[in-house]
């Protein structure tokens, strides 16, 4: 393995993996390794609830096995807290490498703080796409006033975080600040065009047609 390729920790990470693995003795631990290459493989398609059930059997199968604890930990981190929590737990006692133990005690101390920073941006992402839904279809409820008010503090907190050189909020939320922003603009560019044309070329269009009154017009004079 070259030492300064690219996925070398991903490599040396799958190799202690393996290491693990081949300790399991018997039938049992040959069904584990499959399970595991089928959540490899999972996780490679994105697959997550399916590397989830992976694993989850493998934890059946081979209880006092730390490896499977702490995947488990690993993939409930961002939904199931308490079996993230309760799996990173059972992974300290199960473990004998104290830097393991020191790493899964910081997962433990930070889960309900990304739990909340979770929620509170997919809260921000779900308002900021009712505003749009709202703007497209021409309505004004389905919590508009809501979605203003997530915009301006994720704005706020985009601009907060670019003086302490920290990312504001999640890549989802700056994106969908953008697609707001955006369908602001072209409202009011919109709005003023009609007012802007001047009175001869006011209704002319390429295809002939007068968009303010709907009748055919020659083919002259257009305005391009």
């Amino acid at each position: 393995m070259a030492p300064n390729a690219l996925d070398a920790n991903d490599a040396r990470a799958r190799i202690a993996d393996l290491k693990s693995l081949l300790s399991l003795p018997g039938r049992k631990g040959v069904e584990v390794r499959r399970l595991y290459a089928s959540e490899y493989g999972s996780l490679a398609e994105r697959k997550y609830d399916r590397a989830l059930t992976d694993l989850t059997k493998a934890g059946d199968l081979a209880p006092e096995f730390p490896l499977t604890r702490w995947k488990l930990g690993l993939l409930n981190d961002m939904g199931d807290v308490d079996q993230a929590r309760e799996n990173f737990t059972r992974y300290q006692q199960l473990s004998s490498d104290q830097s393991a133990k020191d790493e899964a005690n910081l997962h433990l101390t930070t889960l309900d703080a990304k739990r909340a920073k979770y929620d509170e941006e997919v809260d921000e992402a779900e308002d900021i796409v009712a505003d749009l839904f709202n703007r497209s279809m021409k309505l004004t409820f389905n919590g508009s006033k809501k979605a203003q008010r997530g915009t301006r503090k994720a704005r706020a907190g985009e601009e907060k975080g670019a003086k302490q050189g920290a990312e504001p909020c999640g890549w989802l939320c700056h994106s969908l600040c953008v697609c707001a922003a955006a369908v602001d603009s072209g409202e009011r560019a919109s709005s003023d065009r009609v007012g802007s044309v001047s009175p001869r070329g006011r209704g002319q269009r390429v295809d002939g047609i007068d968009f303010l009154t709907g009748q055919r017009r020659p083919f002259r004079h257009q305005m391009f």
